[in-house]
């Protein structure tokens, strides 16, 4: 980590148990990660697979992959308008998912911008064009978005 100091690795539990009760921490912790949103695992609206693509936008952003976490937030964010918008829209491109989604669900105009900004960050992601290959700033800004859509649709309903 960039602290400039060496990191401990430190296994908590017993090493002939076999049912994964043990755990593995680091100190220092590092300071710059991203962690979820606290409680977000109570939600029952909040399914497996997008834990697991949220959780997975939040890793490559911890691991400094700029283009990766774009990419990984669009997903993300594909998987939240289709979970959300009517069967027949579904298969439609995501910009017509979301214009759904404003029709669907009782959204707030600023949320459902948030979101049509986030899908057009995440054109960026394919590309490798030096020019619009996503920074720390856009992925930061991307995953902040995300994190505002994760919270307003499921973590404040619960």
């Amino acid at each position: 980590m960039n602290c400039g100091k060496e990191p401990s690795f430190f296994w908590v539990g017993n090493p002939d148990d076999t049912d994964d009760a043990a755990s593995l921490y680091i100190h220092p912790a590092p300071s710059m990660n991203r962690r979820p949103i606290e409680g977000i695992e109570d939600s029952k609206e909040f399914e497996m697979a997008l834990r697991r693509a949220y959780a997975s936008a939040i890793n490559m952003y911890n691991a400094r992959e700029w283009t990766g976490t774009v990419v990984v937030v669009r997903r993300t964010l594909e998987d939240i308008a289709k979970m959300l918008v009517p069967p027949d829209v579904q298969k439609l491109h995501l910009s017509k998912q979301i214009e759904a989604l404003r029709k669907s669900k009782d959204f707030a105009e600023p949320i459902a911008m948030l979101a049509d900004g986030l899908r057009r960050s995440g054109n960026l992601g394919p590309y490798f064009d030096l020019e619009k290959e996503p920074d720390r700033e856009i992925a930061t800004l991307v995953l902040d978005l995300l994190t505002h859509l994760v919270q307003y649709v499921f973590a404040i309903p619960a």
